[in-house]
């Protein structure tokens, strides 16, 4: 089973509210748009809002909440509204969620929808079109699926989140428009203690300027051997170029969560802002253990988190090799040559003595990342909404 097939997302949702929840008054129906890809065209999604019961509702509000587990700008949505089928498309006016994160800016957006209490007639029903766009913004894209929420509730506390609210729905959309492929990993990587340089590709579609800060890498050894953790520090390693001062950074192997991501795109990547290129290269050593068929090194944001789309699994054999080294030194070499982005999926390998190079510089990762970090921060918020309480799933 793959790393990416045991890394499941798990919604806390307040109350433990269905997919359709409601009282025995009035219930809240979602229909959201299946995907948006960043730059495209608008998603268009469907709120249905029902009274059942005997007396007009005066007191409740619409809301849609907009959010993923990091957000960190409402320029990254755009949002409109239409009364009932025939309607023209009104701009939704989103404000930041504030669930007092000291790490991001906001963690979603709010907006009433008709700016006033519904007036729902008795035994009545009534459907707003919804459609969510993704634009250019000055923000990290959104990498992971975002979430959609819409919410029946009279008001919203300081941070603009709905409170007391009678009944509430909730969908993911998935987030597309940025692909991102290895090219020079061998098929088969000896524990042999030299390094073997591959690239990683970061394509963005609409010519979008993702704004990408930092990502990760995990090392996955396969069920009998593997680690969330990631293999020790002695055992394998992972360095990322520096293409301004040609500086290799040794980076963490273990499943990270958001707040401890190492690899630092914005200033190691090269190219154009729509095509991000990373030079990498992996070392084995002697005690690297593997298990057939399901070895893979990852990059990206891990899975555990939530559904994302920002992640590549590259599978690739492992056998010991004699006179190997007992733990892993590629040396101060930088690569002779970077390879193009098109170039094949070939090895390339580094010797010591290539060319002078730059010592090691140490990222502060060591392959021992703690599994829990990003899950205990978002925790610390509270479970009041549904897209911000996605906690890291354990692998068995």
């Amino acid at each position: 089973m793959t790393a990416v097939a045991v890394a499941t997302s798990v919604l806390a949702i307040a109350a433990t509210a269905p997919a359709h929840a409601e009282d025995t008054k009035k219930s809240v129906e979602l229909v959201a748009p299946k995907s948006l890809e960043v730059g495209g065209a608008w998603g268009t999604g469907a709120v249905t809002v029902h009274n059942t019961g005997d007396t007009e509702d005066t007191k409740n509000h619409l809301y849609i909440v907009i959010g993923a587990e990091v957000f960190t700008g409402i320029d990254q949505v755009q949002a409109e509204y239409a009364d009932g089928a025939g309607d023209s498309w009104h701009p939704l006016t989103l404000l930041g969620l504030d669930l007092g994160s000291t790490s991001n800016k906001v963690l979603g957006a709010t907006a009433d929808v008709t700016g006033s209490a519904l007036h729902l007639a008795p035994h009545s029903s009534h459907t707003y079109r919804v459609r969510l766009r993704l634009p250019q913004s000055a923000e990290t894209e959104p990498v992971q699926d975002i979430g959609l929420e819409a919410d029946l509730a009279p008001g919203t506390d300081k941070g603009n989140q709905p409170t007391d609210w009678a009944a509430r729905a909730f969908q993911d959309i998935k987030v597309a428009g940025l692909t991102t492929t290895v090219t020079g990993l061998p098929a088969n990587i000896p524990a042999d203690g030299k390094p073997r340089t591959f690239q990683v590709t970061m394509k963005a579609a609409n010519h979008i300027d993702w704004h990408l800060s930092k990502s990760s890498f995990f090392l996955w050894q396969g069920q009998k051997y593997g680690q969330m953790t990631g293999p020790s520090a002695c055992d394998a390693e992972v360095d990322v170029l520096d293409p301004v001062g040609h500086v290799w950074h040794r980076v963490g192997l273990g499943a990270a969560g958001w707040n401890q991501l190492d690899v630092d795109v914005a200033h190691w990547a090269t190219g154009p802002v729509d095509q991000r290129v990373l030079t990498a290269r992996i070392t084995l050593g002697a005690g690297f253990k593997s298990t057939p068929k399901d070895t893979e090194l990852d990059f990206g944001y891990y899975p555990g988190s939530g559904p994302n789309n920002f992640w590549t699994t590259s599978r690739f054999t492992s056998a010991q090799a004699a006179g190997a080294p007992k733990c892993v030194n590629p040396g101060k070499a930088v690569p002779v040559t970077t390879p193009s982005p098109s170039a094949s999926a070939t090895s390339h390998e580094v010797p010591d003595a290539a060319k002078p190079g730059r010592e090691l510089a140490e990222t502060g990762a060591d392959g021992s990342t703690s599994l829990l970090g990003g899950a205990a921060a978002l925790l610390a918020l509270g479970a009041g909404t549904a897209f911000v309480t996605r906690r890291r799933a354990q692998r068995h």
